[in-house]
């Protein structure tokens, strides 16, 4: 009963939540008639179409799970309480149960089926007006699932889209711009404030997470008294897709490198270094960003990044490692997403010049199967291609790509776009070739650097090799096309891993011993030298996402996510346990949802997918 005895929540005026399945079961109880009427069984038939397609059931008709109510008369006898169910809000209460006065059965309660809600006293009330919620969740009276909810809920309604609870930050995409919350005032304001050790002053924000773990890799550096404590840091960012992380991680980056130029020790370091690695956002953006269903600026891959600073605070560079790039959206989408940013942006914002060098002359984004697939091509957030471009273009020459670079990095791009528009003719049943008359053919050779005799060898045969002796075979049309498929894919991918290996190059720690006049260089010098560096390292996982038809590819992200997740959550906890203990405060483990089940389907030795498809291969 969530802490509360069962009468002190029943108990006249208490207010309460109550969970939807506890309703339905007074219903089904006290109208046997009608749980198998038509519209049940069609409230049960939508129901499992939308589970099918990865919505919960409860969603189908606005339920939630729980319901905000509210007693009017206390059990008498044989009689249970009978509690109205608030109508004030659509989020409050099912619209099957809102306004209702319901009879709660006794033997029909299970454990947690009622808990009380937090009641605001009179005396916090301003104007009349029902204060905010709390920043931080640990704060309320009753914590569990719909108080935590609601307050989230009602924060939200109000702009308050950061909320603590203890030491994490729960951020709730507000899907709207908000310059005031991430100005240089408020980002300038969290400064002082951390630096006089009073950051509790002020409202939950992302900046304030950044400057915690700066403040803390400072205290460590400068009280440690050997090497072998560290002072390293992380900052994990975890939410579904959608959710904001990407957009938070650019977020803890912006802080960081602000901070560092404020605690640099001259003005002059206008080179930035804090830039350069800021500038790498733009760049990783166009190539591994794409519009999906809920995200139009959706990471389609997994990054960690590793913030490197000196010991006087000073950020010296970075590194960034990507990892699970979903390539499948190369040749596929769904319908209402997108390809990768960067064939729509160079499609709209390639001058004059570059279209003429890329083939691309008057083509559009409907004339390339790559671009086409899906039937959309916009993204919804007001950014223009043709502005995320120019962005481009600007943050590979601030990491001082080379017009080399630049230019095999953009001809690889449109060859791509070019080579999914290639077709193949058939020979015989066993034997396919190369469209010749195909005008995308041409370009797709000369951009690549390949001849047509080189690519149709190796789309249209493959080769067996027998002990000493290697045999050549020729494929069907249909397997030479899954054969120019998984080209696109693997020549994508190695792109976006020489690209991150570029700007990695370009932000890494300079190692140079030598002569230099560069401060920066000295400083980084000095710090390496004395062996007393830090790092804070942001992890943003990918967004678990499951689609209608789910490829290997998927499976392994969302495997991923779930060792991530599982890795959080027991680190939480666990900070949590010795907290309590260090305070001698008396508590009981409390139960939070476990997904060790799922990792085991998936890599348990001997019974996992991924051993027994190991197994398979050998």
């Amino acid at each position: 009963m969530g802490g509360n005895t069962k009468k002190q929540l029943l108990s006249l005026k208490q207010q309460i939540w109550i969970k939807s399945s506890l309703l339905k079961r007074i219903h089904d109880k006290t109208n046997p008639v009608e749980t198998h009427s038509k519209s049940n069984r069609s409230f049960l038939i939508s129901s499992a179409k939308s589970l099918a397609s990865g919505n919960s059931a409860a969603m189908v008709k606005g339920d939630w799970g729980w319901n905000l109510g509210t007693v009017v008369q206390e059990a008498i006898g044989e009689t249970g309480a009978v509690v109205l169910i608030s109508a004030g809000c659509a989020w409050h209460a099912s619209k099957d149960y809102a306004g209702k006065k319901i009879e709660l059965i006794d033997n029909l309660i299970e454990a947690n089926d009622i808990v009380a809600d937090n009641v605001p006293q009179a005396s916090d009330f301003v104007d009349g007006k029902e204060p905010i919620p709390p920043d931080d969740l640990i704060t309320l009276t009753h914590l569990h699932e719909p108080a935590l909810l609601s307050c989230l809920r009602k924060r939200y309604d109000v702009d308050r889209i950061y909320t603590s609870t203890g030491p994490i930050l729960l951020a709730i995409n507000p899907f709207k711009k908000n310059k005031t919350l991430y100005s240089e005032e408020t980002m300038n304001k969290y400064w002082e404030f951390g630096s006089a050790g009073s950051m509790s002053e002020l409202p939950p924000h992302v900046f304030a997470i950044a400057d915690d773990s700066y403040r803390a890799m400072k205290r460590s550096l400068e009280e440690r008294s050997s090497l072998s404590s560290s002072p390293d840091q992380s900052i994990l960012v975890s939410g579904e897709s959608g959710a904001g992380k990407t957009v938070t991680t650019k977020f803890v980056m912006q802080y960081l490198a602000t901070l560092s130029k404020k605690m640099a020790l001259d003005g002059s370091d206008k080179v930035g270094v804090e830039q350069q690695v800021l500038q790498s956002n733009p760049i990783l953006e166009s190539f591994g960003n794409a519009r999906t269903v809920r995200n139009d600026n959706s990471s389609r891959f997994g990054k960690f990044i590793e913030i490197q600073f000196t010991t006087s605070g000073n950020l010296m560079g970075a590194s960034i490692e990507v990892y699970l790039l979903e390539k499948v959206r190369l040749i596929s989408q769904a319908k209402g997403e997108r390809n990768y940013h960067i064939f729509y942006e160079i499609l709209s914002g390639a001058s004059p010049e570059e279209r003429e060098k890329f083939f691309l002359e008057d083509s559009g984004v409907h004339d390339f199967r790559m671009t086409s697939l899906s039937g959309t091509y916009d993204r919804r957030d007001g950014v223009k291609d043709y502005e995320s471009y120019n962005d481009l273009h600007n943050a590979m020459n601030d990491l001082k790509f080379s017009e080399d670079l630049i230019h095999n990095i953009l001809a690889t791009t449109c060859g791509l776009l070019h080579a999914s528009n290639v077709t193949f003719l058939k020979v015989t049943d066993d034997k396919s070739k190369l469209d010749e008359g195909n005008p995308s053919l041409a370009p797709v050779l000369k951009l690549l650097g390949v001849t047509q005799e080189a690519l149709e060898n190796a789309l249209c045969t493959f080769a067996i090799q027998a002990g000493k002796e290697k045999h050549i075979r020729s494929l069907p049309k249909v397997k030479a096309e899954n054969s120019l498929l998984g080209l696109i894919k693997a020549t994508y991918g190695a792109m976006f891993t020489s690209i991150v290996s570029n700007v990695n190059d370009a932000i890494k720690v300079q190692e140079d011993f030598g002569p230099s006049s560069s401060k920066i260089k000295l400083r980084r010098r000095s710090s390496l030298a004395l062996g007393k560096a830090a790092i804070i390292g942001v992890l943003d996982i990918f967004g678990f996402e499951s689609f209608k038809k789910n490829s290997f590819e998927q499976l392994c992200i969302n495997y991923c996510n779930e060792a991530l997740q599982q890795q959080f959550n027991k680190y939480v906890f666990k900070l949590e346990q010795e907290e309590y203990e260090r305070e001698g405060i008396e508590w009981s483990f409390i139960p939070f949802p476990d997904n060790q089940d799922v990792l085991d389907i998936i890599d348990k030795k001997g019974m996992g997918i991924l051993p027994i498809l190991d197994d398979q291969v050998k």
